[in-house]
């Protein structure tokens, strides 16, 4: 007698559930990867967006968008800052002598020491090849003025440890409430302290209050880097 072949009955099709409950996981493990990695690289893309890529400071789009937003909000409540712009002397004796690689290393040290004094809610930005920025919030325009001269102190103590002979000259301007000038006019006045230490002899930091400003040339309060005032 001929028997009909039937199929055998048995655990076959859970077998079949749970290698499609695999390739289901693995697709969705697959497609998170994906978006994860897609994620990492646009966040990437991001910070390389608002950071110089040598220093790890804001680069000068990103310095002068948040710094005009903070200023734009300081002069409507009762917010005080300090507005800064610096320039590394004879930087470019640096790179002619001892070559750029020199000049990077001190640019990258500059920038790591300053991010390591200021606080999450300052902001340090490289504006130019040997230019930076700072805008730091402070409690009072005393308190501004302290401020900026214990940066410049420590911040030259730093350079001081390379051996290159460089300093740095700093206008740092302290913007009050009310004080009736715009981002623009802030930055232009605190370069043009710094351009009064340029001329007084370099190395040092010119101190001054924003709408207390002369028209003439500067006779504010510059204060030279102990080690210059020593000698």
């Amino acid at each position: 007698m001929s028997r009909s072949y039937a199929p055998p009955v048995g655990p076959f099709p859970s077998y079949i559930a749970l290698a499609n409950a695999v390739v289901t996981l693995g697709a969705f493990t697959l497609i998170a990867a994906i978006v994860r990695s897609f994620r990492a690289a646009y966040d990437r893309e991001r910070r390389i967006a608002r950071q110089d890529v040598m220093t790890g400071a804001a680069n000068k789009a990103t310095f002068e968008r948040h710094a005009a937003k903070l200023l734009d909000a300081g002069a409507c409540v009762d917010h005080t800052l300090l507005l800064a712009t610096i320039d590394l002397d004879n930087f470019k004796t640096v790179n002619d002598t001892w070559g750029h690689a020199a000049g990077d290393a001190v640019l990258r040290a500059f920038a790591a020491a300053a991010a390591a004094v200021i606080r999450r809610q300052d902001c340090l930005g490289r504006i130019g090849g040997d230019e930076f920025a700072l805008l730091v919030p402070v409690d009072s325009a005393e308190d501004g003025r302290a401020t900026a001269a214990q940066l410049h102190a420590r911040l030259s103590g730093v350079l001081r440890e390379m051996p290159y002979p460089i300093t740095f000259s700093m206008g740092a301007l302290v913007v009050t409430p009310g004080s009736g000038l715009g981002f623009p006019a802030l930055m232009h006045e605190a370069d043009r302290l710094m351009y009064v230490v340029k001329r007084a002899g370099k190395g040092a930091v010119c101190i001054d209050t924003a709408g207390a400003l002369p028209p003439a040339p500067i006779a504010a309060e510059i204060i030279p880097h102990p080690a210059t005032r020593a000698a």
